[in-house]
């Protein structure tokens, strides 16, 4: 019955011919594969060794940095300013309008031409047509209710 090898007692010649034996296998492993999956482990180690030079950037590092471009970009177009003017009137539309984005708040005087960032124009411009979608469901529900009820001679 043979020993189990204790490491801690093995000579350091045995040691690099155990690292040449596995060498040796993966040299053999190489000189079997066909051309072109040689071709493809050269164009892998290439491809690795100038990304660890620094010659080619890890495609990773790439799309992180295109996004946060990407990103930086939305941010700059969202911050520009635009020129809008709200409907006054004097009764529902007569109080300034309060907007908050990204940690501050604008209060837009109606009736006045106002810059303020694109992104708070979208607001504005999206709460315009939530209230004009309610408004046409009020009416479209009015519409059926009235129907119904000379339907059912209410």
């Amino acid at each position: 019955m043979s020993k189990p090898a204790d490491n801690t007692d093995t000579a350091p010649e045995a040691v690099q011919t155990q690292e040449t034996q596995k060498g040796d296998d993966t040299l053999a492993a190489i000189e079997n594969l066909s051309p072109e999956a040689l071709d493809a482990l050269a164009s892998k180690i290439a491809a690795a060794q100038a990304a660890k030079q620094g010659n080619e950037p890890d495609p990773a590092a790439l799309e992180r940095k295109e996004r946060a471009e990407a990103e930086a970009r939305e941010t700059e177009r969202m911050n520009e300013p635009v020129a809008i003017q709200l409907f006054k009137d004097n009764k529902d539309y007569k109080d300034d309008l309060f907007v908050g984005w990204n940690g501050k708040g604008y209060r837009i005087k109606r009736g006045v031409r106002v810059e303020v960032p694109r992104a708070v124009a979208e607001i504005v411009q999206q709460q315009l047509d939530q209230d004009n979608n309610t408004a046409q469901l009020i009416s479209a529900q009015n519409e059926q209710y009235e129907a119904d009820r000379h339907q059912y001679g209410v």
